[in-house]
């Protein structure tokens, strides 16, 4: 298997760390003395957003209206946000900002307050790696950097959202049409990583049975091969819904952006919403389309609810495996071809073997350490021991997650692999999950796949870089078993 396992090319977010105090913002500009939505104000309780950027993408202006009380004020969401924001007002009143938020004192029930976010110059001192990318003439704009939530967040308050006409924007929060607002944010947003994209952006309705996907394409596009590679997300949800017997969530947001780079590159956001943000060659040919598994790996990680990068053994070590298992099952790629994949991977995993910490220490530092390999791969040596001792017991990994995915854990909780694996084992009556983790989080060596690949009469033989081939045994102990793995049931 192909791998781009490095470090998350946008670490975006909601929840972002705040940080130590910062410069002072400018003084207030004089666009925020007016309203900046000709809608009423809201008359149902919550904290009401609306928001507006111009067409050069260089200023974000927000209006947030209080009905049925005021928090003390609107905090960064992160530390990093607080130089950008050009000021605050309540009519013409200049409101106090500083690296605590705005504060709102002398707000009363019922008011509406405004601010103002310099996004030229966020686009010219941050990066991808702060969630933000200007592609073309739309952007990527994580909304850590435009989004100042109330302070506190009483339980049960609603805060929506809306966008100003002529503001093109795509984001991942439920839509929820209430007294003129048309989204609902969710407390995810303010836990975990989100993205949303702004511009003049093409957008797309891609449906299976189970989900629909807003599919938003940014920059200058697909061209021709558009149609392709919209259908290369469906299938690509197609795939994973056929895993799982439906897709883990019910609709899902997905930003496109048309890179030149040689092969495609995904990641999967949690915050206010499932998004996909997919980088996939501006022209890519079918055989391309049909050989790239980014879609299908992305989309897989819907399976398990947010956990933080200390539990990446867990859910990228299930995805890492579940990928080649789901386009197997499909029919896009055969048994053979996937356990070499798999066995690919396995082999890459032992031989960059990390730094010699314990899984679990080597999972919470993996960032730091740079051993992707190392807790990508061993994760997915789990997941087969996993799936092998389930099938021992007329079971699968595909179910178990299937379970997980029905459980409809909350998305704003910290859950660790530990939790998630006990919830496993609870589901399927069995100790499968807990008892074969907690023989390898401990340890510094490699999961040692031996036993299994002989059962299963998996030969695998090292090439002369880190790829190999496969021979597979028709007269193996568990011939039957290795290829129900790889075969859709009837």
């Amino acid at each position: 298997m192909r791998s781009r396992f490095v470090a998350l090319a946008f670490m975006i977010g909601c929840g972002g760390p705040t940080g130590a105090a910062v410069p002072a913002p400018k003084r207030l500009e004089t666009g925020l003395t007016a309203p900046i939505a000709s809608a009423e104000a809201p008359r149902t309780p919550g904290y009401h957003y609306t928001f507006a950027i111009d067409e050069g993408l260089t200023r974000m202006k927000a209006e947030v209206c209080f009905v049925g009380g005021v928090p003390a004020r609107l905090a960064p969401p992160m530390g990093a946000a607080v130089p950008f924001i050009e000021g605050a007002a309540h009519g013409d009143r200049v409101l106090t900002v500083n690296d605590e938020g705005i504060d709102l004192q002398g707000i009363e029930d019922g008011d509406c307050i405004r601010y103002a976010v310099d996004l030229e110059r966020v686009f010219a001192e941050a990066s991808g790696w702060d969630g933000v990318a200007r592609v073309g003439d739309d952007a990527l704009m994580s909304p850590d950097w435009w989004l100042w939530p109330p302070d506190p967040r009483p339980e049960g308050v609603p805060i929506r959202a809306r966008f100003a006409a002529g503001t093109g924007a795509s984001v991942p929060w439920p839509v929820d049409e209430q007294d003129g607002f048309t989204h609902l944010i969710p407390e995810s947003c303010f836990v975990w990583k989100a993205q949303a994209a702004f511009g003049q952006l093409e957008e797309h309705r891609v449906t299976i049975p189970s989900a629909e996907f807003n599919v938003a394409v940014l920059g200058n596009g697909f061209g021709s091969r558009t149609r392709a590679v919209t259908d290369w997300v469906r299938n690509s949800a197609q795939v994973a819904a056929d895993l799982l017997g439906r897709f883990p969530v019910d609709r899902a947001q997905v930003l496109m952006v048309a890179d030149g780079r040689r092969s495609s590159f995904g990641l999967a956001l949690r915050g206010g919403g499932p998004t996909a943000v997919l980088l996939v060659r501006t022209e890519p040919s079918d055989a391309e389309l049909a050989d790239d598994w980014t879609g299908v790996h992305e989309l897989l990680h819907f399976t398990h609810p947010p956990m933080t990068t200390a539990e990446a053994w867990f859910y990228e070590g299930v995805v890492t495996y579940l990928t080649p298992v789901a386009r197997a099952r499909a029919g896009d790629i055969t048994e053979e071809a996937a356990w070499t994949e798999l066995f690919d991977g396995y082999h890459r995993g032992h031989h960059k073997s990390g730094t010699g910490l314990p899984l679990h220490e080597e999972s919470r530092r993996m960032h730091e350490t740079r051993a992707y390999w190392r807790v990508y791969w061993a994760g997915a040596a789990i997941a087969l021991m996993w799936d092998v001792e389930l099938h021992r017991q007329g079971r699968s990994l595909a179910e178990t997650m299937r379970s997980l995915v029905d459980l409809r854990l909350d998305p704003a909780r910290k859950w660790t692999g530990r939790q998630l694996a006990a919830k496993l084992d609870a589901a399927c009556h069995c100790d499968v999950h807990q008892r074969i983790a907690e023989q390898h989080l401990d340890r510094a060596e490699f999961p040692d796949l031996r036993p299994y690949a002989k059962a299963l009469g998996i030969r695998y033989t090292p090439g002369k870089a880190l790829d190999g081939t496969v021979a597979l045994d028709p007269r193996a102990p568990e011939v039957a078993l290795r290829r129900a793995i790889m075969t859709a049931p009837k």
